[in-house]
């Protein structure tokens, strides 16, 4: 077998492992779009349940502060109705001091009061927010699902094809480049397994410059692996001698 055909079958081999890596590529990264939006979903699920919470949590103040407030005013009402029916001035004076003692608790709960209700309608703003970043992450997740099934579905039928082509290279592999190319796939995966020259003395994968009768052998067809980093070395068609 000459030198140019060991480079176009060579070339070949090298040009379908491309392709099939850059279509299981391809697939990868439509998966890691859905896992990105399932993380997505996710969050804008937890930040709603927190703002949920955050809710609950400020109804349970609001509550509590308009029962302070319902006892205070009760209270206010009681002292007062005291005062009308104080007995001696020193218990009016008493009272007075009471009274003034609860208005200012019950301006007071009324401040709390609206202040609750306050970082309840904010709260409210943001459930909103949340509900609808959840609704975005939600149509965002089952667009990437969709698109992974519609696009998964063809790259697949492009991988079985690419892999049958593969099988059918494979059988005109030269005998004794077969133990090389074997032991490159099964250390570098297809994709890394072969390297080829370029500017006509260097190997394409980890760039170091070959001896010059290397060179020379793998433009003849001789099976030789980069002693650099371990590639099965081939010559571009334009390289190879007739």
């Amino acid at each position: 077998m000459t030198g140019k055909e060991i480079a176009e079958i060579m070339n070949g081999l090298f040009r379908v492992h491309r392709q099939i890596g850059d279509l299981k590529y391809r697939v990868r990264l439509l998966e890691r779009s859905v896992e990105a939006r399932e993380k997505e979903f996710r969050e804008a699920e937890l930040n709603l349940s927190e703002r949920l919470d955050s809710k609950r949590r400020a109804l349970l103040v609001v509550d509590e502060n308009e029962r302070a407030a319902a006892t205070a005013a009760s209270e206010l009402e009681r002292r007062r109705e005291q005062l009308n029916s104080a007995k001696s001035d020193r218990e009016y004076e008493a009272l007075k001091i009471q009274i003034e003692l609860e208005e200012k608790k019950n301006d007071s709960l009324a401040d709390q009061t609206l202040e609750a209700l306050s970082a309840l309608d904010e709260i409210s703003a943001e459930i909103a927010s949340a509900e609808e970043r959840v609704r975005t992450a939600d149509s965002n997740l089952n667009k990437a699902r969709a698109t992974r099934e519609q696009e998964s579905n063809k790259l697949k039928i492009e991988i079985e094809r690419a892999l049958a082509r593969l099988k059918e290279s494979e059988l005109k592999i030269p005998r004794d480049f077969v133990g090389f190319y074997r032991r490159c796939v099964d250390n570098y995966g297809g994709e890394g397994a072969l390297a080829p020259l370029c500017d006509g003395g260097y190997c394409g994968s980890c760039n170091c410059q070959l001896p010059p009768d290397e060179v020379a052998r793998v433009c003849d067809g001789a099976a030789i692996c980069c002693s650099s980093c371990g590639r099965l070395l081939f010559a571009p068609e334009q390289f190879a001698p007739n």
